[in-house]
């Protein structure tokens, strides 16, 4: 909608609530982790004085001030809510645009988001599977509570690659060990078996 690319941005400012949040924003933009160019201007939320929800209003503010520095530059800040499902970005400039804004309805990107091809999932699983991704939740205590794994069923793959093979949501076992190996360790790739247990799907890992 700001008829311009990445490319064509000098600072930006990518939402910094966790490490995950700044690779979502850098991988949508296309843009490398090492880009000579800033990927803050506020030093990002952890550095900003902790405004928790008013930190856009941080870096917007901080991105006018940038480029009254630097005229006819343009800036790029972004930011995101719930679990990264909620999204929002915009361009700065001292720039006039160019010919008649015209705001895109977000359902025509939403109807190709939902046209993406995606994994069959299952809310049972049972079988052997691998890790695709997890997390460990810890309590105030500092102490591991609950090991997530975001799997896939390996044993019934629904055509001749892994990436059709069922995805499934599991806990880990209340191993204490295990949770803080899973800290340690890689688990990515790891193959287990997952099984029905008291209403919910258990991943033990091999």
């Amino acid at each position: 909608m700001a008829g311009i690319g990445a490319d064509a941005v000098a600072m930006f400012d990518i939402y910094s609530c966790f490490p995950s949040a700044v690779q979502i924003g850098l991988d949508a933009l296309g843009v490398k982790p090492d880009d000579p160019r800033p990927l803050t201007v506020t030093g990002g939320l952890p550095y900003a004085g902790g405004p928790g929800n008013n930190y856009v209003m941080h870096s917007v503010a901080t991105m006018v001030h940038c480029l009254r520095e630097s005229p006819r530059d343009y800036g790029l800040v972004t930011a995101l809510g719930w679990f990264a499902t909620k999204h929002s970005a915009g361009v700065y400039s001292t720039r006039r645009p160019e010919g008649e804004w015209r705001r895109t309805d977000p359902a025509v990107d939403q109807r190709d988001v939902d046209a993406m091809k995606s994994p069959p999932f299952v809310e049972q699983a049972d079988g052997d599977a691998t890790v695709e991704t997890y997390t460990v939740i810890f309590n105030r205590d500092g102490e591991p509570e609950q090991g997530v794994v975001i799997g896939r069923l390996i044993s019934v793959a629904q055509g001749p690659s892994p990436a059709d093979a069922p995805r499934f949501f599991a806990n880990t076992p209340p191993d204490r060990d295990l949770m803080l190996a899973m800290t340690r360790e890689e688990f990515v790739g790891r193959r287990g078996r997952v099984r029905v247990g008291d209403g919910r799907n258990v991943f033990e890992a091999r």
